[in-house]
């Protein structure tokens, strides 16, 4: 899917986290399942610890990784669905 730069991202209500190591954890709250996530996972779940739109996303990686919207943008779409499917962050 698609995100427009507009689109917001909240956490999901029903998720705990939990830093393990240099690892961020993530526990769905009603099935149990865990997630882990390393690096810029981690980086991204930091930053929607507010709700945030797509662009400010973008451009808060883009800067903290020193490369191109462009590039981040390419690759945070799938991304972003993996998580919106699983029920740990919300879009509206």
């Amino acid at each position: 899917m698609n995100y427009r730069d507009t689109t917001t991202l909240t956490r999901s209500g029903r998720v705990a986290t939990y830093l393990i190591d240099d690892e961020t954890c993530l526990i769905d709250l009603q099935t149990g399942d865990a997630f882990f996530l390393d690096g810029t996972g981690g980086a991204i779940w930091e930053l929607l610890e507010e709700p945030i739109t797509v662009g400010e996303l973008v451009g808060r990686l883009a800067e903290l990784y020193a490369t191109s919207a462009e590039r981040i943008s390419r690759d945070l779409g799938a991304y972003l669905e993996s998580l919106v499917s699983r029920g740990v962050i919300r879009t509206r």
